[in-house]
């Protein structure tokens, strides 16, 4: 279920689906982002810098309950750092967090 979830919020981020990622974000992320033509501006220019997701994808999912983690670690044709994106989900799949940075090296393999 997380994978999946991951997943399709990462196809919505990549695919500029702002309004849906609005709807599955939990309260407090909402306060985080304001709204969504904020989020949209942040994660936009983030998407926009990175480019295409390219090669490998390497994928985890963990679980701290009440929490499930999906972990993607891949590459971009216009960065130079192999990048972490990290969703944090509550048990009904509401996003609780979301981290967008360069991975550390045990992070990718």
């Amino acid at each position: 279920m997380a994978s999946r979830s991951g997943r399709q919020y990462t196809d919505w981020l990549y695919g500029s689906q702002y309004e849906k990622l609005w709807n599955r974000f939990s309260p407090d992320m909402r306060q985080t982002f304001g709204s969504v033509s904020d989020l949209a501006s942040f994660a936009g220019r983030a998407v926009t810098s990175l480019g295409q997701e390219q090669g490998q994808v390497d994928e985890k999912v963990e679980t701290a309950s009440p929490l499930r983690i999906y972990r993607r670690t891949s590459t971009f044709d216009r960065s130079r750092h192999k990048m972490l994106l990290e969703w944090t989900m509550a048990e009904d799949g509401a996003v609780t967090g979301l981290v967008l940075r360069p991975a550390l090296d045990g992070e990718a393999r």
